[in-house]
């Protein structure tokens, strides 16, 4: 008997090699995630391509219930959404406008996206590139 819990199985039964490694994150909790690929965490563990909380670490953070469980509903509630439905909230009049995004790359390289920031004083407006 063959084990098969390493490969993907394809149309057509071709097996597709399932890639062994991640790129590991570590995030700077607390923070949301959004990933387009497999990662790995920092205890380990891969996660599958989604929206993942990063909660907070150490014994100074006191977690309650009721924290627990808005963390939960919002996850629960970005997850399901039909796609297209939710707003950018990195977008021009989102909550997180101007907020660095980090993306994490299928090669493991991160990158910082950032919008531009108009700057306005005495002599007028000006748009500066970041």
């Amino acid at each position: 008997m063959t084990d098969h819990r390493d490969d993907t199985t394809g149309a057509g039964g071709n097996v597709v090699p399932f890639a062994r490694t991640a790129p590991a994150i570590k995030p700077e909790r607390p923070c949301w995630g959004v990933y387009q690929g497999w990662v790995q965490n920092e205890k380990g563990s891969r996660l599958k391509p989604g929206v993942y909380w990063h909660g907070y670490r150490g014994e100074d953070f006191k977690r309650g219930p009721l924290f627990e469980a808005c963390i939960e509903a919002m996850g629960h509630f970005i997850r399901t959404a039909p796609k297209g439905t939710l707003p950018d909230p990195f977008g021009p009049d989102g909550p997180l406008y101007g907020a660095p995004v980090r993306m994490v790359q299928p090669d493991g390289t991160v990158t910082i996206k950032r919008p531009d920031l108009t700057v306005h004083d005495a002599s007028g407006s000006r748009v500066v590139k970041r």
